[in-house]
């Protein structure tokens, strides 16, 4: 098992993602439609993603780490 964090949150221009699991796991950026905007490997423990090309709104953040995932909302403002 693993867990996630999204910070700052809400968030202006950038966000970290930090995972606890070791290892290569793919990240989604999804929009309020359930679109993916952006697909990302994360490989170290957290990983910078510049979020000032996007709309503001509310976005979810998946993370798939082998059979697990997790998913947090975030708002960019």
């Amino acid at each position: 098992s693993f867990d996630i964090s999204v910070m700052p949150n809400p968030a202006t221009d950038v966000i970290r993602v930090s995972k606890t699991a070791q290892g290569a796991a793919d990240i989604r950026i999804i929009d309020g439609a359930g679109r993916t905007v952006r697909s990302l490997i994360i490989t170290d423990l957290s990983l910078v993603i510049d979020l000032r090309e996007f709309e503001r709104g509310i976005y979810y953040i998946d993370v798939q780490w082998g059979n697990s995932k997790k998913t947090q909302r975030i708002v960019l403002i």
